[in-house]
C-alpha cells in the first residue's frame, strides 16, 4: 500500500470503475457513516488507481466507495466545502485483478 496520502476532490474519481460486491443500502448504517467522518474525520482513506486514459474523472476508485458517498452527501447534500476533496492513496495495480 502506497504511503502517501493525498487530497483528491469529488469529482476527480470515478466510482464506476470496478464492480462492488459489498454495497449496502442501509440509510441508517449510512448515516452512522457520514456521521462519524462528520463528527471524528476519515479514519481511513480510499484507495483509487491512476487511469492511463482519463474518460470522466482522471481516477478510478479501487476501495471506499461508502467512504466516497459519505464524503458526496456531506460536501453536496449538506453544502460542507471541507469535504469537497477526500483523503486517498494512489496505488499503481498491474493488473485490474490487482
Amino acid at each position: 500500500m502506497p504511503d502517501q496520502i493525498v487530497e483528491i476532490p469529488l469529482d476527480q474519481i470515478d466510482d464506476k470503475a470496478l464492480e462492488r460486491d459489498r454495497t449496502s443500502n442501509d440509510a441508517a448504517q449510512f448515516e452512522e457513516l457520514w456521521f462519524s467522518i462528520l463528527k471524528f474525520g476519515l479514519r481511513q482513506p480510499i484507495e483509487v488507481y491512476l487511469y492511463a486514459t482519463p474518460i470522466d474523472a482522471p481516477y478510478a476508485l479501487i476501495s471506499g466507495a461508502r467512504r466516497l458517498m459519505a464524503f458526496r452527501h456531506l460536501h453536496k447534500k449538506m453544502g460542507l466545502p471541507k469535504f469537497a476533496a477526500i483523503p486517498a492513496f494512489i496505488c499503481e495495480p498491474t493488473s485490474r485483478a490487482d
